[in-house]
């Protein structure tokens, strides 16, 4: 078996960030950090999701904005960058696939 054959795909972490982010846009939700780090729990830790939120900020992949919660604190949430989300949508499906 060579490693094309294999059914196994590593995303790296920056990626699953992302696919998390995107689930929550297909879902006309809001990511937020608290529910990334709820989300990707046990998978890897709160400071390497925000190093891995600022590098895809870095890369163009995200995008950001603040909004008011009902308590009227600022949060802030992520999107995918209108311009990655074919990507990111056919690495969501390859991993649906798996």
């Amino acid at each position: 078996m060579n490693s094309t054959d294999s059914p196994y795909h590593v995303i790296p972490d920056d990626i699953e960030v992302a696919v998390a982010i995107y689930r929550y846009y297909l879902k006309g939700e809001s990511a937020r950090f608290s529910k990334l780090v709820k989300d990707l729990d046990g998978r890897m830790s709160r400071d390497v999701i925000s190093k891995n939120i600022d590098q895809l900020f870095d890369l163009g992949i995200i995008t950001g904005n603040w909004i008011k919660d009902d308590d009227g604190k600022w949060i802030r949430t992520f999107s995918i960058a209108v311009s990655e989300r074919e990507f990111i949508r056919s690495i969501d499906e390859m991993r649906v696939k798996e």
